[in-house]
C-alpha cells in the first residue's frame, strides 16, 4: 500500500509538470552513475527576498531528518549515494544528525555533487563525503558558524578585545557594556562551544572518509580546517570557495565537466529545481530521490 508521501506524489505528478521534469533528469543522473541519487535543495537563491526576511525557512534544521528518512526508505542501500546539495547552511546539530543517518545507511559510499553552491553547514555535509563533484561555476563556503546574524568569531573577538581594553583602561567598561549589551548573557560560552563543535565535526568527518586512507591525513586535515573554518583566512562568511581553491587546500574534488552527459543531466536537474521554486514560492526546501519520492517543506512565514 502506498504511504502518504507516495499518494501525494501521485497527485502532484498529474497536476504539476515541474515534478515530472525533475524526475526525468534525476532518473538520467542515476542511469548514468548506477548509484542512488538524493537531492537536498533550498529555494534561498530563487526567492532571495523571502530568504533574507526569514532565513530559518530555508536553512538546515531538525525537520530535515524526517524528509531524508522518507526518501531513503525504498532505495537499494548497496548502490551507494550521490547527494546533490544546494543550501545556504543551517544548524550544526541538525547537520550532524543528517550526516550520521546517511552514514549509517550508506557507510562511506556517499559522494556530494554541488551544481551551484553549498555554503556553511552545507559545506560541512559535503566534507563528510568521500569526494565532492564540482563544476567551474560551483562553490563551497566557509564553515565558521554564526549565532543569528553574528559570526561566532566576531563575538569571541569582541569579548577578547573588551577584556584586554578594560584591563588596561578601566574607564572603558561603560563603552564596552554598551557594545556587548546586544548579546545574551551566555553568548560567549555558546560561541566558543559552537566554534569548537564545527571544527571537531569537520575534522572527524574528513579523517573518517575523504582522508581516511590518505598518508598525509593529519597535514591535509589541518590545512583544510585552517582555511575553511577561520574568518581571518576566508575574510567573509559569504566567501565563495571555487573548485580550484577547494582542490588547492586538499579536498577530494571530481570535475563535473569530466563526463558531459552527467554534467548535462545534473545542470538540467538543477535548472528544473530553480524553476520549481520560482513557480511555487511557498516551497522553501525539497528533498527528492531517483525513484520518484520527494518531501517538500513549505515556508511558515
Amino acid at each position: 500500500m502506498p504511504n502518504a508521501i507516495e499518494v501525494s506524489q501521485e497527485i502532484h505528478r498529474i497536476s504539476d509538470p515541474h515534478d515530472i521534469v525533475r524526475e526525468k533528469y534525476l532518473d538520467q543522473i542515476t542511469d548514468l552513475t548506477g548509484r542512488n541519487t538524493i537531492a537536498y535543495y533550498s529555494g534561498f537563491i530563487p526567492n532571495q527576498e523571502l530568504y533574507d526576511a526569514h532565513p530559518d525557512n530555508y536553512s538546515i534544521n531538525g525537520n530535515d531528518i524526517n524528509n531524508f528518512m522518507a526518501v531513503v526508505q525504498d532505495l537499494d542501500k548497496e548502490k551507494g549515494l550521490d547527494l546533490i546539495l544546494h543550501t545556504p547552511g543551517g544548524g550544526l546539530e541538525a547537520t550532524e544528525s543528517i550526516v550520521d543517518y546517511l552514514r549509517q545507511v550508506f557507510g562511506n559510499d556517499i559522494r556530494a555533487i554541488v551544481p551551484q553552491v553549498a555554503f556553511s553547514a552545507g559545506t560541512m555535509i559535503a566534507l563528510s563525503c568521500k569526494s565532492i563533484v564540482m563544476g567551474k561555476h560551483s562553490s563551497l563556503g566557509p564553515t565558521d558558524p554564526s549565532i543569528g546574524p553574528f559570526s561566532v568569531y566576531h563575538i569571541i573577538k569582541q569579548f577578547e578585545q573588551a577584556k584586554k581594553e578594560i584591563m588596561s583602561n578601566p574607564d572603558s567598561i561603560e563603552y564596552w557594556s554598551l557594545i556587548l549589551d546586544k548579546y545574551r548573557g551566555d553568548v560567549l560560552e555558546y560561541a566558543i562551544n559552537t566554534r569548537d563543535l564545527a571544527k571537531v565535526l569537520v575534522k572527524d568527518w574528513l579523517n573518517s572518509n575523504m582522508l581516511l586512507n590518505d598518508k598525509n591525513q593529519v597535514a591535509k586535515s589541518k590545512k583544510i580546517i585552517a582555511y575553511i573554518s577561520q574568518r581571518k583566512t576566508t575574510m567573509s562568511h559569504n566567501r565563495h570557495i571555487p573548485k580550484v581553491k577547494a582542490k588547492e587546500i586538499g579536498l577530494a574534488i571530481e570535475d563535473l565537466e569530466a563526463n558531459q552527459k552527467i554534467q548535462d543531466a545534473v545542470l538540467s536537474f538543477h535548472h528544473s529545481m530553480m524553476f520549481t521554486f520560482l513557480n511555487s514560492p511557498r516551497i522553501s526546501k525539497i528533498v527528492q530521490n531517483n525513484i520518484g519520492v520527494n518531501a517538500v517543506t513549505m515556508r511558515t512565514k
